[in-house]
């Protein structure tokens, strides 16, 4: 929508692509612009779901300086083939969203058995966030529900009053009250 922003990294083997390096805005061409980003990507194995770090972290920085709530939004059949796994995994995870304070939510792409929906509703209802799994023709419900879903604070600069009450700390870095 007018006024978002977004970034978007493909990661396989032991590079990613990026659409752009800074984050974007909606434009009238950018469908046509991921469309033809997506396709021009040729899937390959050895997938590490910690590559594309960097971009994130850059990305979640550059959305708070702007004044906003940086989401992250894995999509993944949840096989990760490379570097860290299991816990290892879910920590690398934790600490990226711990310190951009940033849900994560996963889109799954036909997961190819229990254990790889597990590892990706860890990745993502841990964080914050929540699953959705595509698992047949519609994609675009799963990623209609993924969206509507997601539950960011609003009001930058609006602060919490306890009367009372002196000395409060509240445990979210944005704390802020509709």
């Amino acid at each position: 929508r007018p006024g978002e922003t977004f970034g978007l990294v493909a990661f396989g083997g032991t590079g990613v692509d990026v659409l752009e390096s800074r984050l974007r805005e909606p434009t009238s061409g950018l469908a046509s612009e991921v469309d033809r980003f997506l396709g021009g990507l040729s899937p390959r194995g050895s997938t590490s779901f910690t590559a594309a770090f960097p971009n994130i972290d850059r990305w979640s920085r550059a959305a708070w300086a702007q004044g906003d709530q940086p989401i992250f939004v894995l999509i993944s059949d949840g096989q990760p083939t490379r570097g860290s796994l299991g816990l290892d995994l879910e920590t690398a995870y934790s600490q990226i969203s711990y310190d951009r304070s940033m849900p994560i939510f996963a889109l799954a792409a036909r997961p190819a058995d229990h254990p790889a929906e597990n590892l990706l509703r860890n990745l993502s209802h841990f964080q914050r966030g929540d699953i959705f799994t595509i698992s047949g023709g519609d994609a675009g419900g799963a990623v209609a529900a993924l969206l509507s879903s997601i539950r960011v604070p609003v009001l930058q600069g609006i602060r919490s009053e306890l009367p009372s009450s002196s000395g409060v700390e509240l445990a979210n870095p944005n704390p802020q009250t509709l």
